[in-house]
């Protein structure tokens, strides 16, 4: 065989010896190859000593929070714990390890709750995630454009109004006015007070605490023409009355109050007068009035 052939074969056989290193031994994960299962594209599990499988290479030290076992690379804090720099945490805090039951507040470990960059105090409760509340007040909001949110005493009402919605002002608007004989074509109307005690809210939010409502202060009701036998109309206090005869000796009737006539007693007359109850509803007067819930 020449020596020519010779090298032809030698240079022919290095190549082929390399391009199946290349196949057997594809490039990083496993940087040394030795490892590399080209079938499962994973570690195999005999690293070379001193070595450990993590997330398909072979290692000689395992990250921190890991620790070698059975050739792979094991979580060796708790399942609800994080690895805080190299250090297994249950809460890490910009690198700060906090303790069970702390929260991360401006990149410092708080004991009580964390509100925004705030941390709340002992009593305290976070508010719409920006704001510490006390214990004692209520976490309120408003929008404007955004929600902003506040700390308010709890909400408190107080009776404001007694005398508008009072049935004491019933007198100023009765029923007046008779007619002898024949009944009235319009008797007018009359106003009936319900006697609502207005009240108003303070402080709570009112969104959430307050109960404001309508109700009905008083209602403008027709009057009505009521018959009344053996009376007659008269002027009565300023008054336009249907006063009853009274029949007996001596021959004259009088009436209570300023008014006294002397009639003659065996005249009898219809009166019609102008009284309210059961009229029918012109309009209805509601005021507002609140309540805490």
């Amino acid at each position: 065989m020449s020596i020519r052939t010779i090298l032809l074969f030698l240079f022919f056989f290095l190549l082929s010896g390399l391009a199946m290193s290349a196949i057997a031994c594809p490039p990083p994960p496993c940087g040394d190859c030795q490892t590399w299962n080209p079938e499962t594209e994973a570690c195999d599990s005999d690293c070379s000593s001193g070595q450990c499988c993590n997330d398909d290479v072979c290692v000689d030290d395992c990250d921190d929070c890991y620790t070698c076992e059975s050739g792979s690379c094991d979580w060796d804090c708790s399942p609800l714990q994080e690895c805080c720099n190299g250090t297994c945490c249950d809460y890490c805090c910009d690198g700060v390890c906090c303790s069970s039951g702390q929260s991360c507040c401006d990149n410092e470990c708080c004991d009580n709750p964390c509100c925004g960059t705030e941390c709340c105090g002992a009593n305290q409760y976070c508010c719409g995630g920006e704001t510490c509340c006390n214990s004692d007040e209520v976490c309120c909001w408003y929008f404007d454009g955004g929600f902003t949110y506040y700390c308010n005493p709890p909400c408190t009402d107080e009776v404001t109004d007694t005398t508008s919605c009072s049935e004491d002002n019933e007198d100023a608007f009765k029923c007046k006015g008779c007619q002898q004989i024949t009944s009235p074509s319009n008797c007018g109307t009359y106003q009936d007070y319900t006697g609502l005690v207005i009240e108003t809210c303070h402080d709570g939010c009112p969104q959430f605490d307050w109960n404001n409502s309508e109700e009905i202060c008083y209602e403008v009701k027709e009057c009505f023409p009521m018959f009344h036998s053996n009376s007659l109309c008269l002027e009565c206090e300023g008054e336009m009355l249907c006063l009853r005869l009274e029949f007996g000796e001596p021959p004259e009737c009088q009436t209570i109050g300023e008014c006294i006539v002397t009639i003659v007693c065996d005249v009898t007359e219809n009166c019609y007068q102008c009284e309210s109850g059961g009229g029918d509803t012109v309009y209805t007067h509601k005021e507002e009035t609140c309540s805490c819930k």
